[in-house]
């Protein structure tokens, strides 16, 4: 194969799918991981691709700081919808006797909290518009809480003033969702670089951790590094509890 050509196969794979690890492209390809590496490298000197440690991500429109792949709430909410609903049902079980909850803006966080038994009985801090908007509506008697930061178009608030709305929160648990989950790297990947540090603030205010994530989003990696397996009490799938720990306080 001439190299101009699979260097074309290498974008189009990368373009469909968002992203591509080393060893998927050596797989798909047929060549050596330095071959990998090299191609990578020219598309990446054409402004085609971004290298990210283990492989390369699609580049996102020009003046953005956003994965490609990162979408609306709403687009999100109907993607993978029977998948966020198992993981909903999982996740209430880890939940059991929480009584106070940080959210973040995710699709599957909102699954996650219609699937509560008695929200009456919750408090719960929501990362994003979409999400509050959403459970004062459905669930008027839920008491909701909306930090402070300002508006993403995948509706997160984020910045400053959202780290600092955060400082005198403790939660029971965190839940979050992310852009991909690399298996082999131990490492989870989200979609901005301002999101990556509000959720790592819900993480540090939290007791327990959880990481709610449909099996799509496995061999997924993305523009910016969120945290690693060991941050979470426990990761969960549609198929259930694919990582779980007791952690001491």
């Amino acid at each position: 194969m001439l190299s101009e050509e699979r260097r074309h196969r290498l974008l189009d794979l990368i373009q469909q799918k968002g992203s591509v690890t080393i060893g998927d492209a050596e797989r798909r390809l047929g060549v050596s991981r330095m071959t990998v590496h090299r191609d990578l490298e020219h598309l990446c000197d054409h402004g085609l691709v971004r290298k990210v440690h283990g492989g390369a991500v699609a580049v996102a429109a020009a003046g953005s700081l956003y994965d490609p792949r990162a979408a609306s709430f709403k687009e999100r909410l109907i993607a993978h919808a029977e998948e966020k609903r198992a993981i909903a049902r999982h996740v209430v079980r880890h939940l059991e006797g929480a009584r106070t909850l940080v959210l973040d803006a995710s699709s599957t966080a909102f699954y996650v909290a219609e699937a509560l038994p008695s929200p009456e009985d919750i408090f719960l801090v929501a990362g994003g518009l979409p999400l509050f908007t959403e459970l004062q509506r459905r669930h008027p008697r839920m008491r909701v809480a909306l930090h402070g930061g300002e508006p993403l178009r995948t509706g997160s608030l984020v910045g400053p003033l959202a780290i600092a709305s955060l400082a005198e929160v403790r939660v029971d648990w965190a839940v979050v969702s992310c852009l991909g989950v690399m298996e082999d790297e131990a490492a989870i990947y989200d979609a901005h670089p301002e999101e990556v540090q509000v959720k790592r603030a819900y993480l540090e205010h939290a007791r327990r951790r959880l990481l709610a994530v449909d099996s799509s989003k496995f061999g997924v990696s993305g523009a910016y590094r969120f945290t690693s397996f060991d941050a979470f009490d426990a990761i969960v799938s549609e198929e259930g509890v694919r990582k779980g720990r007791r952690r001491r306080r």
